[in-house]
């Protein structure tokens, strides 16, 4: 695609983000890029002071130990060098895969066995996700904390496998899955 776009002259920007920070500092450029520096500057600012709050509130509180499950088969989960571990850690968790060396490693289920999750999160959407059944399947691990509790959490996968501005939702979101004492839901109003 890019070799093509390159051939009709076509300017072409390629972000990558490997880090939660590589997310804001995008922001910025793509609103410097579109002359709406301040714009960006503002929502950066805005995010980062999201990001503190749910760090705050989650400083003092036991961690457990998550899976963020990203594909069932094969089994793929985030590790450090990914900007969603960085988000677990944020959000009060602690990430099965952190000694990792690679941001999205694969696991055997004897790793994630003898890890024994105490969470286990799926991200789900309309076109990307962990579908219910696959989902399901992860029941048959009894012996898992996760299950055993019935602590299995679903995150919306827009809002978190994305990076881009709506990330503090999502860190929200995943504060709420680890730690629902702390970030009780609010009901939503019923529309008309």
């Amino acid at each position: 695609l890019l070799q093509n776009l390159d051939r009709l002259k076509i300017p072409t920007f390629v972000m990558q983000t490997a880090q939660l920070e590589d997310v804001l500092g995008e922001i910025q450029l793509m609103a410097r890029i579109f002359e709406r520096g301040q714009a960006g500057d503002e929502l950066v600012a805005t995010i980062r002071q999201r990001i503190a709050v749910v760090k705050e509130r989650t400083k003092s509180l036991t961690r457990p130990r998550v899976l963020y499950v990203l594909n069932t088969d094969p089994l793929q989960t985030v590790g450090p060098g990914s900007f969603i571990h960085q988000l677990i850690e944020a959000a009060g968790g602690e990430n099965i895969a952190a000694e990792t060396s690679t941001a999205y490693p694969r696991f055997a289920i004897e790793e994630v066995l003898a890890r024994d999750p105490e969470l286990i999160i799926f991200p789900v959407g309309a076109e990307e996700g962990i579908p219910d059944e696959e989902q399901q399947s992860w029941r048959r691990w009894t012996i898992l904390s996760a299950v055993k509790h019935n602590r299995m959490a679903q995150v919306p996968s827009v809002l978190v496998d994305r990076p881009g501005p709506r990330i503090a939702e999502g860190l929200e979101l995943l504060a709420q899955a680890i730690h629902p004492e702390a970030f009780p839901r609010v009901s939503q109003p019923k529309q008309p």
